[in-house]
């Protein structure tokens, strides 16, 4: 007789990546999309080790950035843009 196997756990929920407002500082915008998209680029930014976050452009409003930061100074932006652009992605500089 097989061993019955045990019951399969559900994956553990999400954190949100969208915040109200990115805190003060300098990032990179990678894009200006509705909600849905910037959370799901600003996942695959995280599984490439960016630090990103998605940020209402205005509030209740349904665009949102996608952003990686903060960063400190413009050698760290520099970094990080090339960094993005070897993995693919186009950015553009904002602060907050």
């Amino acid at each position: 007789m097989a061993t019955p196997k045990p019951p399969v756990k559900p994956p553990p929920t999400p954190k949100p990546v969208v915040s109200a407002a990115p805190a003060a500082g300098h990032y990179l915008q990678v894009a200006a999309v509705k909600k849905p998209q910037a959370e799901a680029l600003v996942a695959v930014l995280k599984e490439k080790g960016f630090h990103a976050l998605a940020a209402p452009i205005a509030p209740g409003g349904e665009m949102y950035r996608a952003l990686v930061g903060p960063l400190g100074d413009a050698a760290e932006i520099a970094r990080t843009k090339a960094d993005l652009e070897k993995a693919g992605f186009k950015s553009i500089p904002k602060t907050f």
